[in-house]
């Protein structure tokens, strides 16, 4: 009996994953890497499939479990792409410190946050090491900048007259901190 590669996806719409064998991650989700961690964003590119061993971040629109289609590592047709990616997987004996960012979504907002050197990452997991952090003053949150696309007429205000925040993937955000919102129908910078 052979498993079936898959991961699951909370509400949160975003996980990062480490693909177990060479995989295609069919038209449910979006899956992609970075391939640059610059002073002020994560850049991340989509991809269709990878090789076995890959760090992903994984979108999904709805919370649940996605199954994959297992590939021959000869049929993966972004190992190119692959090959950039500047996320790591952890084996679950890496720990947080200044330069250690992990995905996880606040206040709506995705991206990557520092790991606190108390802590883990499990294994199988994605995360960034941002080489270039200030010293003893790096940011706690680096947003990631890839394709953003399906954003249209976002209203900037509600019926009681208050601004309304939407983060770069078009979700709504209720306590916008410092980063990238539309606000009515314009980026504005916190």
């Amino acid at each position: 009996f052979e498993e079936i590669p898959s991961v699951k996806v909370s509400d949160k719409k975003y996980t990062a994953w480490v693909t177990t064998c060479a995989v295609d991650f069919g038209n449910e989700v979006k899956a992609y890497i970075a391939t640059d961690v610059t002073e002020d964003k994560v850049k991340t590119l989509q991809i269709n499939n990878a090789p076995a061993e890959t760090p992903v971040i994984i979108y999904a629109e709805n919370e649940g479990e996605y199954f994959f289609n297992k590939i021959e590592t000869e049929d993966v047709t972004d190992i190119d792409k692959a090959e950039r990616n500047k996320l790591l997987a952890s084996d679950g004996t890496i720990t947080g410190g200044d330069k250690i960012y992990a995905l996880a979504v606040k206040n709506n907002v995705a991206g990557f946050y520092r790991v606190a050197s108390t802590v883990s990452i499990p294994a199988g997991k994605a995360y960034i090491e941002w080489e270039n952090a200030p010293i003893n003053n790096a940011r706690e949150f680096i947003p990631m900048d890839g394709e953003t696309t399906g954003i249209a007429n976002i209203a900037g205000e509600n019926t009681n007259g208050k601004k309304v925040y939407h983060n770069l993937s078009g979700m709504r955000v209720d306590n916008p901190q410092k980063g990238i919102y539309i606000v009515n129908g314009k980026k504005v910078i916190f």
